[in-house]
């Protein structure tokens, strides 16, 4: 219930303020800003966001540094940390991604590859069974729970989830993976 209407706030917050919100292509580079509020595809390369970041579209961060992020859209993490709460309606895939706060997801698909999430992650499905892959030496620090429909996570056989899995079942998966240590 309380994602619900989180969800409802959020969204409320991007069609009430698209006076002031930066419209398709909204694009960051290497830079520090406050906040964030995007319209449409966003790119952050080498950003840092003291505060909120906001997005109503897709969203790719590269080597960027965030407070909090709330992105409706699809959402590619490549070398990024987010040191709050993330919440995404739509998919997530990350590679070497560092989530320091929880992971609230709204989707069928999510992809973490050689990522640290260090809360819990809450996945919620209500049409297609939600799978959650876990590549590379992936850890979750806390459970992992599916809302609505069951998940599956499929996990490779070096990521590790600490906490405990509800609504879903663990599947041994990517045995032939190859990954690349990280530095």
């Amino acid at each position: 219930m309380r994602i619900q209407l989180w969800l409802v706030i959020v969204s409320g917050l991007f069609f009430s303020l698209p006076a002031f919100a930066q419209k398709d292509p909204c694009a960051f580079g290497d830079q520090t800003t406050k906040d964030i509020l995007c319209i449409g595809q966003t790119k952050l390369e080498g950003t840092i966001v003291d505060g909120s970041t906001f997005v109503s579209g897709d969203l790719l961060a590269d080597n960027a540094e965030l407070k909090e992020m709330d992105v409706s859209g699809n959402t590619t993490v490549t070398e990024s940390t987010i040191k709050n709460n993330v919440c995404v309606v739509g998919s997530l895939n990350a590679n070497n991604g560092d989530f320091q706060g929880n992971l609230v997801m709204e989707s069928e698909k999510i992809v973490l590859n050689n990522s640290n999430v260090q809360g819990s992650i809450l996945v919620k499905s209500k049409d297609k069974t939600p799978i959650l892959e876990l590549h590379c030496n992936t850890q979750v620090s806390g459970g992992i729970t599916f809302e609505g429909k069951p998940g599956i996570i499929k996990k490779s056989k070096n990521s590790k989830i600490s906490g405990k899995v509800k609504n879903g079942s663990i599947e041994a998966a990517f045995a032939n993976e190859h990954c690349v240590p990280s530095d």
